[in-house]
């Protein structure tokens, strides 16, 4: 878990709190676990839309490139293929 110093607080007031921030190597491997489950386990597919909703979301926040070079980034850095974010994109919608 990421850890982030509140430096803004005095002396012993100083505080350590966890954040809800994820490296994208971590998403990755939850990724892996549930990627190949995700057309039959209902849970496996939230996670991995989830998933995709944060990449997006991190691909936004890139600062260099247009969002497909920023999502390719994203995606690099976080270990998974393009060509399983585009088909989990495509297949993701249950009727």
């Amino acid at each position: 878990m990421i850890r982030k110093t509140f430096t803004n607080l005095q002396g012993d007031d100083r505080a350590i709190a966890p954040t809800a921030a994820m490296e994208p190597k971590e998403m990755g491997q939850i990724w892996m676990k549930h990627y190949p489950n995700h057309r039959n386990d209902q849970a496996s597919h939230q996670i991995c839309e989830s998933i995709c909703s944060l990449l997006r979301n991190l691909a936004n926040l890139e600062v260099d490139g247009n969002f497909t070079t920023r999502l390719a980034r994203v995606l690099s850095a976080a270990r998974i293929p393009m060509e399983q974010f585009e088909e989990y994109g495509a297949g993701a919608i249950r009727s």
